[in-house]
């Protein structure tokens, strides 16, 4: 209850601090209104009835409490991660659109889904629109004297995911942020090591912007007669990101995800045939007729990574695992060990002729969304 209670005092001190200037106003408009202006006293007393009734409120709803100690240790990871990248990940510009999808309306209580769609221009990429479609919020209201109060807005994506399985491990919010923020760290000094060493090499960043295969490649069409064309994959993950190409592919939004569904469908779109001969599998024909490898993250890692076979008879995938500095176009990237989430590499980010960050496109859940040309390096807890 402690713990609880120290959360309550120090949002509420914080939620006092980050209204002030909407209650100097307020306090402003009760000195100065034309009906019945308050003297500064009484405008006090009744701004701290406004913020006790807040405050009451807090107390009376744990859940609530609950999530907003859940929003803030979500924030303090984003941001924590986002600032100790190379690249400078701010929105240069943002604009969105909510698109009404439900409404459900219980006597005082109801419920309302939203989908969030999203253009944005990071400072790091000035010139590239990033995209998210179809982000769903699950937004709870109460109703409280006539006006409907915003209770909860719930709402997932990778990062979110990430502090679930980690939560589900039994670790603290705190350890949760210490662990994830941990691995942003290590992973960044990794990379700082790569591109100080390209530096030192003199070794430019190769934007793959030629259908050529490069020494160091990690994906590779195997068969023999076929050929990897990594810009007409890149040109599908683009045009297919924020919509479903189904017919004729499936879709698997609601059983799980649709993301290693549509960087299969990258892979083949590049020039990857199926596979359909050996011990391990990678086709789709139908919903009916499909390998699991196809459409599950885990899946595919193990059969891209056992179906490497030196020998030019081996069919299909040819693909081994690789570093930061050695992902080229089309390649695919993998969250989580096991990896639960895959993504394709649309294009890459330099800086002064060497590699910075990396730009994806994505499937997801159905409540989830799906990104368009978006940094990799703001994805914490990869």
């Amino acid at each position: 209850m402690a713990e609880w209670s120290t959360f309550s005092l120090a949002f509420f001190t914080s939620l006092v601090l980050f209204q002030f200037s909407v209650y100097r106003s307020l306090h402003q408009r009760n000195l100065t209104r034309e009906n019945n202006p308050l003297n500064k006293m009484q405008s006090i007393v009744a701004l701290c009835g406004k913020l006790i009734r807040i405050f009451y409120a807090l107390l009376k709803n744990k859940n609530a409490v609950k999530n907003l100690e859940n929003e803030k240790n979500y924030y303090e990871i984003l941001v924590g991660h986002c600032a100790m990248q190379i690249n400078d990940l701010k929105f240069k510009n943002y604009s969105y659109d909510l698109e009404y999808k439900d409404i459900n309306i219980d006597g005082t209580t109801a419920t309302v889904t939203l989908l969030e769609n999203a253009d944005i221009y990071f400072n790091s990429t000035p010139n590239v629109k990033s995209q998210m479609v179809g982000l769903q919020h699950i937004i709870k209201l109460e109703k409280v004297n006539n006006d409907w109060k915003i209770e909860e807005d719930n709402y997932t994506n990778d990062l979110k995911i990430t502090i679930q399985k980690l939560r589900e491990k039994g670790k603290s919010l705190a350890e949760v942020k210490s662990s994830i923020l941990k691995d942003s760290e290590d992973e960044l000094l990794k990379i700082r090591n790569m591109i100080d060493e390209n530096k030192n090499n003199s070794t430019k960043a190769n934007l793959c912007e030629k259908n050529t295969l490069q020494p160091e490649t990690s994906v590779e069409a195997r068969t023999t007669g076929y050929y990897l064309d990594r810009i007409a994959g890149r040109d599908y993950a683009r045009t297919y990101a924020l919509t479903l190409n189904s017919p004729p592919w499936g879709n698997y939004e609601s059983m799980g995800g649709d993301c290693t569904n549509f960087t299969s469908q990258c892979l083949y779109a590049a020039g990857v045939p199926f596979d359909n001969s050996g011990t391990y599998k990678w086709y789709w024909y139908s919903d009916n007729n499909r390998v699991p490898a196809w459409t599950g993250a885990s899946q595919f890692k193990t059969y891209a990574l056992n179906n490497n076979s030196s020998s030019t008879s081996n069919y299909g995938l040819y693909a081994k695992a690789s570093n930061w500095n050695n992902v080229y176009l089309c390649d695919i990237v993998q969250l989580g060990s096991p990896p639960y989430h895959s993504m394709v590499i649309s294009g890459v980010v330099e800086s002064y002729g060497y590699k910075t960050d990396y730009l994806i496109c994505q499937h997801s859940t159905g409540e989830a969304g799906r990104l368009k040309d978006y940094p990799l390096s703001q994805k914490a807890g990869t």
